[in-house]
């Protein structure tokens, strides 16, 4: 079974378990779920806006932190995927769910910031 297939049916208390005792790691955990959404977004049309650099670099930094022994939130190194019908990251553009009016709206919100300081990684849907 490939990686991808595994952690699509692992608990994200499991993974961020698993990220903890360097079972995995964040880059290859993000890695393997960028590589599952390119295979399979076509047929389901879940995510409008990939963030993949973003969530390559936050996974880059979230392993350096496993290796170096710092303090790790408890979701540390787990990606999460994030419905745009909410206000995101400040830059980030949002269409609320596809209201057309708002496609281009960007809004300056606190809620993926409060993820990104627990150690979340983030992938938009």
């Amino acid at each position: 079974m490939l990686l991808a297939d595994q952690l699509a049916c692992c608990s994200a208390v499991d993974l961020a378990n698993r990220i903890r005792a360097r079972a995995l790691s964040p880059v290859e955990v993000i890695d393997s779920i960028i590589q599952r959404i390119q295979e399979r977004n076509s047929s389901l049309n879940a995510f409008v806006y990939f963030g993949f650099a973003d969530a390559q670099r936050n996974a880059q930094e979230a392993e350096r932190a496993v290796i170096a022994g710092e303090t790790l939130g408890p979701p540390h190194g787990v990606p999460v995927a994030l419905k745009d019908n909410f206000d995101f990251k400040p830059g980030w553009k949002t269409t609320f769910g596809g209201v057309r009016a708002l496609k281009d709206f960007t809004a300056t919100p606190l809620m993926v910031e409060f993820h990104f300081l627990a150690g979340r990684m983030h992938l938009r849907v």
